[in-house]
């Protein structure tokens, strides 16, 4: 059954602001404080190019051998090294070692550290260079080339190893991200905070927020690579002044004008889609301060668009659907003149069609507002059409079927067959006396889409060009004619 979708006006409800979770990092004492990533090395093994980024605030002045301070990555004695490290007081080191060699951003190229403070470091592999960003910043490169072939080795946060010696991190972590891909200087300025849903960011593939309040379980939101807390107790959780947006978004979508929940109503905010609970809810989290747009639909109710703004608070959006209302559509057809009611009439409503009953009446259903095409027709009588409007309420249209008044004797022996039709149509006429003849096919609208004059009975008409639809056939000698519905349906 065909149905126009129209737009309207929808209630949407003030957002509401509620307290946000703090963003987090991790303290480490420079003593013996570490992450572990069990075969963390799979994140970059057999990679053309990937990425690895993080917050860093380093609190030691004299990182001189052999207390250097190790960021993240991982060195593995010149098998498997890409790390970054501070070394000779406040010098920073980066490194690569692939299969063809190794490859070192010395400290010389690079800036100083700044102690006491937040420092964004991206460690970058193109695949020919190897490239270290500050603060969203180039900071030194290098030629490399090469692959790390190793996927079982580990990964580690606030430590790095070289043979006996343990570099440890006297200082805090945030924040740490992995990606297939080399990342450009836009994109790293763009995700020293990942704001949005993470799994619809591209080639992310690990991310490490530091939210936790407590646990020994530093989580990878992919779940996929999740860290160890080693030599800690579980109260190195601290609160950080990095990335401190990461808002969360909640939708509450109910029934407009009462409080009934709608589940399964599908939000989509900014192109990342979830679906509603039992109680009508869904969360988006870690969002950025910024307006954001979205959608809600579900299956029986008007779609709903906006947007929602987050400013320094999670939020909470109370979203109205209003129901759909179908309206039915009723034909009375009766007989011009008498008012007689005429059954086994067809009524055709944009193509749906449906026979009167003994009442002259039939009833379509489940129509949206909107305005609909129809024609009425029956042997005997002329056809008749207009349209019918539907607004707030069912209809009832009423159709006066005028009475043609025609001599059908002369087409008592005439029949036209199949129909419907594929296309092709038999003709079968065994009164000879009637000629000449004219066969005219027309449109519900009244247009001319086929005639034929001729002086002798044709076996068959070829109508395939026809789309497919209700037609009227119309036949005329002298002064009878005889028409009827035509249906082409291929």
């Amino acid at each position: 059954m065909k149905k126009l979708v129209y737009s309207f006006l929808l209630l949407v409800i003030p957002a509401l602001l509620i307290s946000q979770t703090p963003s987090n990092a991790l303290e480490f004492d420079g003593t013996d404080d570490f992450v572990s990533v069990i075969n963390g090395t799979a994140l970059i093994a057999n990679l053309s190019e990937f990425s690895m980024c993080g917050w860093v605030y380093p609190t030691n002045p004299n990182a001189n051998w052999p207390d250097f301070d190790g960021y993240f990555g991982i060195k593995n004695e010149g098998i498997c090294d890409f790390y970054v490290v501070q070394i000779n007081g406040t010098g920073i080191e980066a490194r690569i070692t692939t299969n063809t060699g190794t490859y070192t951003i010395d400290p010389p190229q690079l800036s100083q550290v700044t102690l006491n403070e937040w420092n964004h470091y991206a460690l970058v592999y193109t695949g020919d260079e190897l490239k270290l960003f500050l603060n969203g910043e180039l900071d030194g490169s290098i030629a490399a080339s090469g692959t790390i072939a190793y996927n079982n080795f580990e990964i580690t946060f606030g430590k790095l190893v070289f043979q006996t010696n343990d570099f440890y991190l006297d200082g805090k972590l945030d924040e740490v991200t992995f990606w297939d891909k080399a990342l450009t200087l836009e994109e790293v300025q763009q995700y020293q905070c990942i704001s949005g849903d993470p799994s619809s960011i591209p080639n992310l593939t690990a991310y490490y927020n530091f939210n936790e309040e407590e646990g020994l379980v530093l989580p990878d939101y992919f779940g996929n690579y999740d860290g160890n807390l080693t030599n800690m107790t579980g109260d190195e959780w601290i609160i950080s002044e990095v990335c401190e947006s990461g808002y969360t978004i909640t939708f509450k979508v109910t029934e407009e004008g009462t409080v009934t929940p709608i589940e399964n109503a599908e939000v989509n905010l900014e192109g990342i889609i979830k679906t509603t609970d039992a109680n009508g809810e869904v969360e988006f989290t870690n969002y950025d301060p910024g307006i954001y747009v979205y959608q809600v639909n579900a299956d029986g109710y008007y779609e709903s668009a906006g947007d929602v703004t987050v400013i320094d608070d999670d939020v909470l959006e109370e979203v109205e659907l209003a129901p759909v209302l179908y309206y039915s559509i009723t034909f009375v057809v009766t007989q011009d003149p008498g008012g007689m009611p005429v059954d086994s009439a067809i009524v055709n409503l944009d193509q749906v069609l449906q026979y009167t009953n003994e009442n002259g009446e039939t009833t379509f259903t489940d129509y949206l507002p909107g305005s609909y095409t129809y024609s009425v027709t029956k042997e005997g009588y002329y056809l008749a059409g207009g349209v019918a409007e539907v607004i707030d309420q069912d209809v009832t249209v009423e159709v006066s079927l005028l009475i043609s008044g025609l001599n059908h004797h002369a087409f008592n022996k005439l029949s036209v067959f199949p129909n419907p039709s594929q296309g092709v149509v038999y003709i079968k006429w065994e009164d000879k006396n009637t000629l000449p003849i004219e066969i005219l096919i027309s449109d519900l609208s009244g247009r001319k889409v086929s005639r034929l004059i001729t002086s002798y009975i044709p076996e068959s008409l070829d109508l395939t060009g026809l789309e497919n639809g209700m037609y009227i056939f119309q036949a005329k000698t002298g002064n009878n004619i005889y028409k009827f519905p035509l249906i082409i349906k291929k």
